[in-house]
């Protein structure tokens, strides 16, 4: 009933202070005699009146004392920032835009590293991975054999759990009238939501796929589909199988790596897809829980030991095949994001250093028009400390407000950005974290900024101030020079980085990857057209807006492909050759352009091309160090297989690899295919005939496959998705570049506000003998050429070594050249000039008599 303990410790601690002793015993008493009178509101107001009773005198003095004092800067402070709007506008634009740019980019890291966290016991789950060396190079994979997850929990102690997890391609999904691709269909062990603890609406998560023809939805697809999260028990069909509703869950959050809206039970893999029951088949994707206090190193090498019996040991010492185990945090934290994270989390301090210097520029120029105050204050008595607290609550003040307004912008921002890096970050500005956050970013603002104003101007001496000769000193200058250089090395180094980036994704995306991708469409090879498909090839060809159709068993730039080991007579047995092995129409090499460099390409009229015949790419020949590959037999995908013909190499992987060795083969039984495209050419048509030609795709897929809805898609935009990081990483860099540069204009208007307040008795008195508005615009200007040189000797190696680093990550890259560094170096001088330009003109067109004036 008595309030809580923190209430009990203030009376208690300053109840000490009394000499009759302690109080807190009939303060107890007496409150819950008010309580049970008349209520806990009453009772509780009457608490914290004996609370602050109970403070001894002295205490309450200094907190008055304090308090007062305290009102006393604020309303000094507020006068003086009133008294130079100009100024305070600038400063708070300044520190507001900053703050803004440091939010956005820290709630964007703690999105990053907040992967995952979500799952109970996350510490203690794991992916089960494999490692090969192949020439003396080690790389992790985690495709592994769908086998791993039963053996592992029947014979390794240390595993609680375990579960495989086998991505679907895209099927149609049915549930009475309604029918949908779906995407996010997934495969799941009996331990998966043992593993992964999702949030139930419905359902039993540790029985939900224990049975076969179960399903597990999300909330959203429940809605979709039935209207309700409702749902147990109800049928859906994917595929032809019909699957019971057995649990419903919460949607996935955007913050992990696992993006599912339906799992089904194992018992479908296990009877549609019997080739992945083998130890040779690694297309799955394993996990396991490990028991609370089990020792990871040990149960890795257990793991490993117990995986690695099911396979020859020449074949392990061949391969030098492993076993080890993933923790989940660094599933999506790869090195590749890490390097994101670091680099955005110096962004956003280097964003910060320059909005604060941008005010310690600006505040310097401001305090010195305030001399004479300062002067007049050390007269009458005002010590150093007490001068230094003013400067330091006008910056709090200043920074205070910048901080609501950068509040305000990022809630308006917020959804752009969100679009912008393809998240869903949320920010709930009420929220305590948040309010501490922003606490403690204004305190370290304010102290960043705000410390040398204020011990530099207190440090003068009253005489010197009200003689007027404290310009005459150097340090300060030099010192806001350095800060100036400083904010400029960044702004160029950022330019410099930004047009990199920008080129490199451009290269990306206009570079020729040696195959035709221009006006093809492609549409999944499913349902009754595994079937049909000469049919529906003859009679979308007999359309003159149709250039070709062929086939491929999936899309050959898509992410997921088929990759085995190759063998051939004459091979090294200490090399390993492994290749992607996709299966194609008779007609896909010339529908893309592709030439046939040797041999020739694959026919009907041969009719053992169907079973026997294979075509690799250059790069296969290359790895195979045979003069003339042609004719030879060689084994692939548990096959044999005699080539015919080699073709050009062509980039279907993303950029960032190397071309790697193919082995085609042809698409016979297309019964047999998940993921298998159609890509259909079109000629050069646009607008009305492009609709039209579309139109009549449609018309063709319905006439075939009447049952599944008709969607298509063009290849280049699918391509682009490709490069959406690079994409992303490079829209950052231009805005977060734009606002360095325009706090750093803010800057030097200050710094150039300074000098011309400096040189305000010089330019009356060049004036009066002559000189011309050009030469003393000049005069004022020259100096910030020297300052950006500077910026530019320091930024220019900095920038080309930090791209350097970037670059490497890419099989395809642009070379640096000068041009990029002149470029960004002529672009900062120029808005250099800009912003000091205007108060050059404005102090060299006043009349010399009210400068000399004072004289």
């Amino acid at each position: 009933m008595f309030p809580p303990k923190f209430a009990q410790r203030i009376v208690g601690f300053f109840s000490r202070f009394d000499q009759t002793g302690s109080m807190l015993h009939s303060i107890e008493e007496e409150y819950n005699e008010i309580y049970s009178a008349r209520g806990k509101t009453h009772a509780d107001i009457w608490f914290w009146k004996q609370t602050f009773k109970s403070i001894p005198n002295f205490i309450k003095f200094s907190i008055y004392w304090g308090l007062a004092m305290l009102t006393s800067y604020f309303k000094t402070a507020l006068r003086s920032i009133i008294k130079q709007k100009e100024y305070a506008l600038i400063n708070i634009a300044g520190l507001a835009v900053g703050l803004a740019a440091v939010i956005l980019i820290m709630f964007w890291v703690q999105n990053e590293l907040s992967y995952d966290n979500f799952y109970k016991d996350n510490g203690n789950i794991y992916r089960v991975l494999v490692q090969r060396t192949i020439d003396g190079k080690t790389f992790a994979e985690a495709d592994t054999p769908y086998l791993i997850a039963d053996e592992i929990k029947d014979k390794v102690p240390g595993v609680e759990y375990s579960s495989t997890y086998l991505r679907l391609p895209r099927f149609v999904v049915k549930s009475g009238d309604k029918k949908f691709y779906e995407d996010g269909i997934r495969a799941g062990g009996v331990d998966f939501f043992s593993i992964f603890s999702c949030n139930f609406i419905e359902g039993n998560a540790s029985t939900v796929l224990n049975s076969p023809g179960s399903i597990v939805i999300s909330k959203s697809t429940a809605v979709k589909y039935f209207g309700t999260t409702q749902a147990l028990g109800k049928i859906m069909e994917i595929d032809g199988s019909a699957f019971s509703v057995t649990g419903i869950f919460e949607d996935m959050p955007q913050n992990s790596h696992l993006k599912f809206d339906m799992v089904i039970d194992s018992y479908y893999i296990e009877t549609n897809y019997r080739v992945m029951l083998t130890w040779d088949n690694f297309s799955s994707r394993n996990y396991v829980k490990l028991r609370a206090g089990s020792n990871m190193l040990v149960t890795d090498d257990e793991i490993n030991s117990t995986i690695l019996q099911n396979y020859n040991p020449e074949d392990i010492a061949k391969v030098k095949r492993k076993f080890v185990l993933q923790p989940l945090k660094d599933i999506y934290l790869t090195p590749a994001i890490m390097k994101y994270i670091y680099i955005f989390s110096l962004l956003a301090l280097l964003i910060l250093f320059i909005a604060s210097m941008n005010y310690v520029n600006l505040s310097t120029a401001i305090s010195l028009k305030r001399l004479k105050e300062v002067g007049i204050r050390k007269v009458v008595g005002s010590n150093r400390s007490q001068l230094i607290y003013q400067f330091l609550v006008e910056t709090i003040v200043i920074t205070i407000i910048a901080s609501f307004l950068a509040v305000l912008i990022d809630y308006l921002l917020l959804p752009i950005f969100n679009e912008l890096v393809g998240k869903a970050i949320t920010i709930n500005f009420l929220s305590f974290n948040f309010i501490a956050t922003m606490l403690a970013v204004i305190v370290l603002t304010s102290l960043l900024a705000g410390s040398y104003p204020a011990f530099y101007v207190s440090s003068f001496q009253p005489v010197k101030i009200l003689k007027g000769s404290i310009y005459s000193g150097s340090k300060s200058n030099r010192f806001r020079r350095l800060l100036v250089i400083s904010q400029y090395t960044i702004s160029i180094g950022m330019i410099i980085c930004t047009l990199i980036v920008s080129d490199q994704v451009s290269f990306l995306k206009n570079k020729d990857l040696g195959f035709e991708k221009d006006h093809v469409v492609y549409i999944p090879l499913a349902g009754e057209l595994k079937d049909k498909y000469e049919l529906l090839q003859n009679e979308l060809t007999a359309n003159p807006n149709i250039e070709g159709v062929t086939a491929s068993m999936y899309l050959p730039t898509s992410r997921g492909r088929n990759r085995g080991d190759v063998e051939w007579t004459g091979k090294d047995p200490a090399q390993r050759a492994m290749a992607e092995m996709p299966r194609i129409d008779y007609n896909f090499f010339s529908l893309l352009g592709l030439d046939i460099v040797d041999g020739r390409n694959f026919s009907k009229e041969f009719t053992t091309d169907a079973d026997e015949a294979v075509i690799i790419n250059q790069e296969m020949a290359k790895q195979m160090h045979i003069p003339s590959p042609v004719g030879q037999e060689i084994s692939y995908n548990s096959k044999t297989g005699r080539i015919v013909g080699i073709v050009k190499d062509a980039n279907f992987l993303p950029l960032q690899y190397n071309i790697e060795p193919q082995v085609f083969s042809l698409l016979t039984d297309m019964s047999s295919t998940v993921r298998a495209v159609i890509l259909i050419k079109l000629n050069e048509t646009s607008g009305s005939e492009l609709t039209q030609t579309i139109s009549f795709i449609e018309d063709t897929w319905n006439k075939f496959n009447p049952n599944q809805p008709f969607e298509f898609h063009f290849w280049n935009n699918s391509m682009e998705e490709l490069y959406n990081s690079e994409q992303t990483i490079s829209k950052l860099f231009s805005y977060f570049a734009i606002l360095a540069i325009m706090i750093s204009c803010l800057g030097l208007f200050g710094l150039a506000s300074l000098i011309v307040e400096q040189k305000r008795k010089e330019i009356g008195i060049r004036k009066s003998i002559g000189a011309s508005v050009t030469s003393l615009v000049y005069m004022l200007i020259k100096k910030f050429f020297t300052w950006i040189l500077f910026a530019n000797i320091i930024a220019w190696p900095v920038a080309y070594y930090v791209m350097s680093e970037w670059l490497n990550d890419f099989a395809y890259r642009i070379d640096l050249t000068l041009w990029t560094f002149i470029i960004a170096g002529a672009a900062a001088l120029a808005i250099a000039v800009i912003a000091v330009g205007y108060q050059s003109v404005k102090a060299s067109q006043a009349n010399p008599i009210d400068s000399l004036r004072t004289e």
